[in-house]
C-alpha cells in the first residue's frame, strides 16, 4: 500500500467504495423507486406501500399540501395524492424525505469545510428551480428534473462521509476570496484528492441507489451539459442552469463555481431571457426555506 503524498490518494482508500460510509436509502424508499420504475405496477401497490411507513406517508401528505404544490384543496390521504401527483411527484418526495436524513446523519453543520445545511438548501433549490424552469420552457420531465436536480450534489456528500480530511484539503486549495468565490475549480482539486471529482462519484451513487439512467446522467454531466447525449441535452441544460440559480440565492452555496454566469448556449438551447432567469430566482427566495423545512 502506498502512503499519500502531498495529495495522492492512497491505494487502500481507493480500493474501498468511494462511497465510504454514505448511509443507505431506507429500504421503503428502494421499493417505491422499484415500484415507480415498473410500469406494469399499480398506484394502489404504491399506496399501499406508503401508507405501511406512518412518517413517510405524513411527511409526503406535508409536501404536498405545501405552497410547493399550490394545490386548491387539501389532500388528505396518500392515495388522493398518487392519483393527483402521479407516482413520480410521490416518488421524489419520498426520495428527499430520505435525503435529508443523509445530510444531517453523523454530520452536522460545517464538515470538512463544508457546510451541510447550506448544501441541503442548495440541493433542494436546485431541485425547485429545475421543476420550475421545465414547467415554463415546456421542456424536459419536470419530475426526473427534480429528482436530479435534488441529489446533483450527493457526490459531495459521498466525499463527506469518505473523508472529511481530505475535503477540508480541497476547500484550502479553492482559495476562496473574501465574498467565497472559489479561484480554483472543485472537480480539479477534487481529482487530486480523492481521485474522482463530485459529479462523476454523484452519478456512481446514484446508480448503485437504482435510481432511473436518465437521473445517474444528469448527476454525472451537471457540470457539462453540453457533452449530454442529443436526447437529454435539453434537461441536462435546465439542470446546469437549476444549479447556478439556486447558487446565485442570498447566502447560496457555490463551492464548485468559480463564475455563476450563465452559458449564453444555455440560454439559446432553452430560449429563456434573464427576466425569466431573474422571476425563477424571485420564486425560489418565496418558496425554498417552507419547502426545506417541511421536508427536513
Amino acid at each position: 500500500m502506498s502512503s499519500v503524498i502531498h495529495g495522492v490518494v492512497q491505494e487502500d482508500e481507493l480500493s474501498r467504495p468511494k462511497y465510504g460510509n454514505l448511509p443507505a436509502l431506507p429500504e421503503v424508499t428502494f421499493r417505491i423507486l422499484s415500484l415507480a420504475k415498473d410500469p406494469d405496477s399499480t398506484p394502489a401497490e404504491l399506496q399501499k406501500l406508503i401508507s405501511s411507513d406512518i412518517a413517510m406517508s405524513t411527511r409526503i401528505l406535508k409536501v404536498v399540501n405545501s405552497v410547493f404544490y399550490g394545490l386548491p384543496r387539501q389532500i388528505g390521504t396518500i392515495d388522493r395524492a398518487v392519483v393527483v401527483l402521479g407516482r413520480n411527484a410521490v416518488r421524489n418526495i419520498a426520495v428527499a424525505a430520505s435525503m435529508v436524513k443523509i445530510f444531517n446523519s453523523g454530520t452536522r453543520g460545517d464538515a470538512g469545510g463544508l457546510d451541510t445545511r447550506r448544501l441541503w438548501l442548495h440541493s433542494t433549490a436546485t431541485a425547485m428551480a429545475a421543476r420550475l424552469i421545465s414547467e415554463q420552457v415546456c421542456k424536459g420531465d419536470a419530475n426526473e428534473l427534480f429528482l436530479a436536480g435534488l441529489t446533483h450534489d450527493i457526490g459531495l456528500m459521498a466525499e463527506v462521509y469518505w473523508a472529511q480530511h481530505k475535503l477540508l484539503m480541497c476547500v484550502r486549495d479553492l482559495e476562496l476570496d473574501q465574498f467565497g468565490t472559489p479561484q480554483r475549480d472543485l472537480r480539479d482539486v477534487e481529482q487530486k484528492w480523492f481521485g474522482v471529482d463530485h459529479a462523476t462519484l454523484g452519478r456512481e451513487v446514484c446508480e448503485y441507489w437504482n435510481f432511473p439512467d436518465v437521473i445517474s446522467s444528469l448527476v454525472g454531466l451537471h457540470h457539462d451539459p453540453w457533452s449530454a447525449p442529443d436526447e437529454h441535452r435539453q434537461m441536462a441544460g435546465i439542470i446546469r442552469l437549476a444549479d447556478l440559480v439556486a447558487a446565485g440565492m442570498p447566502d447560496g452555496f457555490r463551492l464548485d463555481h468559480t463564475s455563476l454566469d450563465i452559458d449564453a448556449e444555455i440560454l439559446d438551447e432553452l430560449k429563456v431571457t434573464p427576466y425569466q432567469i431573474a422571476q425563477f430566482g424571485e420564486q425560489l427566495r418565496t418558496e425554498l426555506h417552507e419547502v426545506a423545512n417541511i421536508l427536513g
